[in-house]
């Protein structure tokens, strides 16, 4: 399977390491890679949408934990990439900032 890059890890069901990182294990789970490990991640997940343009999202996505990985993308679907600020995360709040104002939507999924 592929990795797919994210804000604070990397997901991957197997496959492609990279970087010094041992691959993740090739079970057909997704695992997510913090630090120098693999760690499966769980199921669950939230989309926001930001229809209004905006330079700071604040993406409430009530999953009770963190950290959490993040993918962000704008109104034509292409892949952006913000300043997440897990400094004031909190389990159910994520802002996002970004260069300049931009509509789309955010995904969050948590980890184990």
């Amino acid at each position: 399977m592929s990795i797919l890059g994210g804000s604070i890890l990397g997901l991957g069901g197997g496959g492609g390491g990279g970087g010094g990182i041992p691959e993740a294990p090739s079970d057909g789970k997704t695992y997510g890679r913090l630090n120098a490990s693999w760690a499966p991640v769980e199921s669950a997940r939230y989309r926001h949408l930001q229809a209004a343009a905006s330079d700071l999202w604040n993406v409430q996505h009530n999953l009770g934990s963190r950290p959490v990985a993040l993918w962000t993308f704008d109104s034509a679907g292409e892949r952006i990439y913000g300043e997440p600020d897990y400094a004031s995360a909190t389990l159910n709040l994520l802002q996002v900032r970004f260069s300049r104002p931009v509509s789309g939507s955010a995904f969050v999924q948590t980890l184990i």
